[in-house]
């Protein structure tokens, strides 16, 4: 799922977005325009990433630049980002281009065992 020198990328839902669909909605943009990187303070000090600052993620997969958001609520061994950012259509001009894209992170592969698509891979963080 990942190699030695990544760490664990997973995603999930927030309460505040429906997915991707609702990124351009004025309120809902306001209240949340983008989705920070979660990531542990130790594994961030290592790379010296602070609180807020840019951060590249990247794989084999793609690269996403996003900010880092330094919590103990997550493994040192991952990141986490919310669903729903870093849209591409520039007609969405409150939500184009902020925040992770993660799906542009993860493999497009379905899974033998259950037939749906694995949403698990590795990254590399590093300071933009």
């Amino acid at each position: 799922m990942k190699e030695d020198d990544e760490l664990f990328f997973i995603q999930g839902k927030t309460a505040l977005h429906t997915n991707g669909h609702t990124g351009n909605i004025p309120w809902l943009n306001n209240a949340m325009p983008t989705n920070a990187v979660w990531i542990h303070p130790e594994t961030a000090g290592k790379s010296g990433i602070k609180n807020g600052d840019k951060i590249e993620l990247s794989n084999k997969y793609g690269k996403q630049i996003g900010e880092a958001l330094l919590t103990e609520g997550i493994r040192k061994d991952t990141v986490f980002a919310y669903f729903g950012f870093g849209h591409v259509s520039k007609g969405l001009k409150r939500a184009y281009g902020k925040g992770v894209n993660s799906g542009s992170l993860l493999p497009h592969f379905t899974s033998p065992v259950v037939g749906m698509n694995l949403h698990t891979s590795g990254v590399k963080v590093r300071k933009a």
